[in-house]
Parts: C-alpha cells; structure tokens; sequence
C-alpha cells in the first residue's frame, strides 16, 4: 500500500514530548538516544579526575595528554546559556552526526551480513563491496537526522533567547527529511503508529478521551482483517515480504486462490498471477 507523501515527518510532532518530559511509550526512549539526551534534559557535568604525576618514560607523552584534555575542557563552555549540551554548539552537532552515523553504520553490517552469511565468509570482498554500494543509507539517515534537529534546536535557543517545546517540532519537522537516504516506509509507519499511540495515551491521561476496554486486541483484529483482505483481493499493494509470510503461513493456499473472478471490479486481483490454473480438487 502507498505511503503518504509526508509520512516522513510524522517525527515533528513526537518530538516535542520529549522537550516536555513525557514518557508514556518505549518509542520516546528510542527517540531519545536518536537525538541526544541533551536535547531532552539537563546534563550532567564531567569532573577531571586529577592524575599524579610520576616520573616515568611516559611522561612527556603523559604531559601532551593533559594538554589535550585540558584544550579540550576549554571548548566546553557553550556558546549560549540557555543551551544544556556540554560542548559548543558546533561540537555538539557534529558528535551527535559522527555517533549516530556510525552506529547506523554498523547496524547496516549487521543486518547485511545476518541475511549472507555464507556470502561473507566465501567472498568478504564482494560483501562489502555491496555494502559500500548501498552508500550506508542507514547510517546518513541516523547522522543528518541527530545533526538538522541539533542544529536547528540550538539556531532557535540562539535566535530566540529561550527554549520551548514547541521547538522541537520545527526541529523535528527538517530533520525528518533526512529520511531521503533511507526511504523505508515500514520505519516511517512504526513512527506514526507510536506516534498516534502516544497522543492517546496522554489524553487519556489527562481524561480528555475515554480509555477503551480492550482496545488493542480490537486494533490488532481489525489490522489483521485489513492485511488478510488485502492479500486476497490486492495482493499487488502488499509488500512482497508480507505476502510471502502469509504465503508460508497457511501452506500456499493463498496463491490457489481464484482471483480471475475478481477482476470485474477493477482492482486488479489476477495482476500477480497471468498463468493461474484452478486447482485440483482432491476427493
């Protein structure tokens, strides 16, 4: 099925629930480490913890490390007083890239590498000749998003002279284009489905909607209905992976189905299967 053409930034609007610390789903977690805990508390300061001095032959490699820590404690002071990061606005954009670049980077190898692994161990070369191919899609997607939401968070502190929720959803509105180095439209779904949960579960809270016994199980019947329908009488507009687990699921009766008498209806039924033969029916 089609996805909407804004999906992408369904983020926008999850995102300022963290500037206002509410908690009510694991997908604000996930968020949360996505852009940085900087963004959603107060952090915490580092404390040098004073080494002594000893005369060794390590000393003058010693001494150029303090130094270094040193020049780098000097560029913790923050450019603005209102922003809660440690760094300098400059440096915190470009660590919450580099983290998350590479920790998508490295979910990539995995998941590559979990679905050949015979691939990578008689060709190494060629496994990671695909992998540099696919352009580390994920881990742009995770470095651009962490990066556009920092820096446009820290433009509107600086700007404005104060920080306020609601700028987290035109940070997180931009950094969902970011999703244009990795176009996955099951990812952006989850992302709503969170989303819609989460602004339930907060009126629900505050008693503006009425909690609904067994709702869940009602959605998760009806989303069920709806995938099964699909599958019968559009299968063409199912993600083949879906597809395939329904077809594995019931023993492969679902390609035996007579979709040809279907096709009266304009929808296309018959569009996967040009050959289909009505099945023997054993007695």
């Amino acid at each position: 099925m089609k996805l909407p053409k804004h999906l992408h930034n369904t983020n926008s609007w999850l995102l300022p629930v963290m500037r206002c610390k509410i908690h009510f789903n694991k997908i604000l977690t996930k968020n949360k480490s996505l852009i940085g805990k900087e963004e959603c508390a107060p952090s915490l300061s580092i404390e040098l913890i004073p080494k002594s001095k000893e005369k060794s032959a390590y000393f003058t490699l010693f001494y150029k490390y303090i130094k270094i820590i040193k020049r780098w404690h000097l560029i913790q002071n923050k450019n603005h007083p209102i922003c809660n990061h440690k760094y300098r606005c400059l440096i915190h954009i470009l660590l919450g890239f580099i983290k998350r670049f590479l920790a998508g980077v490295l979910i990539q190898m995995i998941l590559h590498f979990t679905t050949s692994p015979i691939r990578f161990l008689q060709h190494p070369i060629l496994f990671f000749s695909t992998l540099y191919k696919k352009g580390f899609s994920l881990g742009k997607f995770l470095g651009f998003y962490s990066a556009i939401y920092r820096l446009t968070s820290c433009l509107l502190r600086n700007i404005l002279k104060y920080d306020r929720p609601e700028h987290g959803l035109i940070a997180g509105y931009l950094a969902g284009f970011s999703m244009i180095f990795y176009k996955s439209s099951t990812l952006a779904m989850y992302i709503m489905g969170k989303l819609l949960e989460s602004i339930y579960f907060k009126c629900a809270h505050d008693g503006k909607v009425p909690i609904i016994p067994y709702f869940d199980s009602i959605l998760y019947a009806l989303s069920t209905a709806l995938v099964l329908h699909a599958a019968v009488v559009e299968p063409q507009a199912m993600r083949p992976a879906y597809y395939r687990f329904l077809e594995r699921l019931t023993g492969g009766y679902f390609s035996q189905v007579n979709r040809p008498l279907m096709d009266c209806y304009g929808v296309s039924s018959s569009k996967l299967f040009p050959n289909y033969k009505l099945p023997s029916i054993n007695k």
